[in-house]
């Protein structure tokens, strides 16, 4: 009784927030880390095409120097494998982005770090905009979103492995952020359903990635769909998880900083209108493809 008492109190005053943009008006829904908690074979995966994998890692010559990678996501842990840059924290409007937090320690631990990550050479920098509990709202994405379009970025990686109800607003600022030069790679979501139902994995102006298993199965958890470009590992996936630590987690959480890398070291190779390398398995999908052209 009590349980239901407190939630009937509480559900008004979370649907009492909406968010307004260009004549829209939506609920200020919550979004959340797309991350499950679970070896990584996936460096090893995305630098060859055909399976088995041959445990050697191409240490390719590009690593995505002079290319800025957004994540935006919870606090980043200090005490980790990689420096990383705290653009703003719109949970406490400082610019102060530490946290015990690990989902985006370990996100981004698989675009730089030299342990875990794909483009060593690259600047991440975070926009903290959930919560140690991987929770927050809407509200904060967008104004994630706005502080890459007022700062006049361009030509630089916005990585999102986060994922809410589908809104029309979201979806359009991901599209601005695109239009303002910038790759967007959003997580596909972890419902085993379509992507497109969801946001920001439905804007057709991002990059949505999926979760593949080290058989190049299609990992249960992924969403699928139209909406979804590509997919690159995101099962028992190896990255940092702060003070130095490691560990496994899943998630399309942990297949979209793969795609972001790469992403990060296509542009200092061919600039910034640069397309992702990829390659489609027999099962015709895309997978992300780190070696050098």
């Amino acid at each position: 009784m009590h349980v239901v008492y407190l939630l009937l109190i509480c559900l008004p005053l979370v649907q009492s927030r909406t968010i307004t943009y260009k004549g829209i008006t939506e609920p200020d829904r919550l979004v959340y880390t797309q991350g499950i908690d679970r070896y990584s074979y996936a460096l090893d995966r995305l630098n060859q095409r055909k399976l088995p994998l041959d445990k050697i890692y191409y240490n390719q010559t590009t690593r995505g120097k002079g290319v800025n990678v957004y994540v935006i996501d919870t606090g980043i842990n200090t005490n980790c494998f990689y420096n990383f840059k705290c653009g703003y924290n719109f949970i406490n409007n400082n610019t102060n982005c530490t946290t015990t937090a690990i989902h985006a320690t370990h996100v981004g631990s698989l675009i730089k770090s030299k342990q875990f990550g794909i483009a060593h050479d690259s600047t991440v920098i975070n926009l903290k905009v959930l919560g140690d509990d991987g929770s927050g709202y809407t509200r904060d994405v967008i104004r994630a979103l706005d502080y890459i379009l007022e700062n006049n970025i361009t030509c630089s990686v916005v990585n999102l492995s986060l994922g809410g109800s589908y809104s029309r607003i979201l979806n359009i600022k991901v599209n601005e952020v695109v239009s303002a030069g910038n790759k967007v790679i959003v997580a596909a979501g972890n419902y085993a359903r379509d992507a497109c139902d969801f946001s920001p994995s439905s804007a057709k102006g991002a990059i949505t990635v999926g979760a593949i298993d080290q058989y190049d199965r299609k990992a249960q958890f992924s969403n699928t769909g139209k909406c979804v470009d590509i997919y690159s590992p995101g099962k028992d996936i190896i990255g940092a998880s702060g003070y130095s630590q490691s560990r496994h987690l899943s998630g399309t959480s942990m297949s979209a900083p793969f795609i972001a890398g790469i992403q990060a070291i296509r542009i200092q190779q061919k600039g910034c209108n640069a397309n992702i390398r990829e390659y489609k398995v027999k099962r015709r999908f895309k997978i992300g493809y780190i070696k050098d052209v």
